[in-house]
C-alpha cells in the first residue's frame, strides 16, 4: 500500500456531508455538528468528530469505500470528553490503507454511474 494511500488530510464540513449523503438520514447529526473532518488518500475511508454543544462532547464517525464504491458506516462511538481522544478513536477507525470493504452477503454489486473511457464527442463538434 502506497504512503498517499494511507494520508489523512483535513476536508471541508460540506466535503464530508457529500460523504454522509450514503447514511441512513443523511448528513443530519442533529444535535451535533461537525467540529472536524478527514479523508485518507484519495477518499478510501472519511470520518468526522461531532461536537454536541448541549454537552460538551464529541462523537466520532467513520466511513469505508466498499469494493463497489459505496460508501458504508464502519463506526460511530462516543460520547469522549475531548476532541484528542476522539481524534484518536476516529483515526483507528478509518483503517487507513486497509482494502475497501466487502460487499455483504447476497448483495449485488452496484452499477457504476459513470462508465470509465473516452467520453463520445458530440456530433456537431468539429475536430
Amino acid at each position: 500500500m502506497s504512503e498517499e494511500s494511507r494520508l489523512v488530510s483535513s476536508i471541508s464540513d460540506r466535503q464530508f456531508e457529500l460523504y454522509a449523503l450514503s447514511l441512513e438520514r443523511g448528513p443530519d447529526f442533529d444535535p451535533q455538528h461537525i467540529f472536524a473532518a478527514y479523508k485518507v488518500g484519495r477518499g478510501s475511508a472519511a470520518g468526522c468528530i461531532l461536537l454536541d454543544a448541549d454537552t460538551g462532547t464529541f462523537a466520532t464517525l467513520a466511513l469505508r469505500r466498499r469494493v463497489d464504491h459505496v460508501r458504508v458506516l464502519v463506526d460511530q462511538a462516543g460520547p469522549f470528553r475531548t476532541p484528542e481522544a476522539a481524534l484518536h478513536h476516529r483515526s483507528a477507525a478509518m483503517r487507513g490503507g486497509d482494502a475497501p470493504e466487502t460487499l455483504p452477503p447476497g448483495a449485488g454489486r452496484r452499477k457504476l454511474l459513470i462508465q470509465p473511457g473516452r467520453a463520445a464527442s458530440h456530433p456537431s463538434s468539429s475536430c
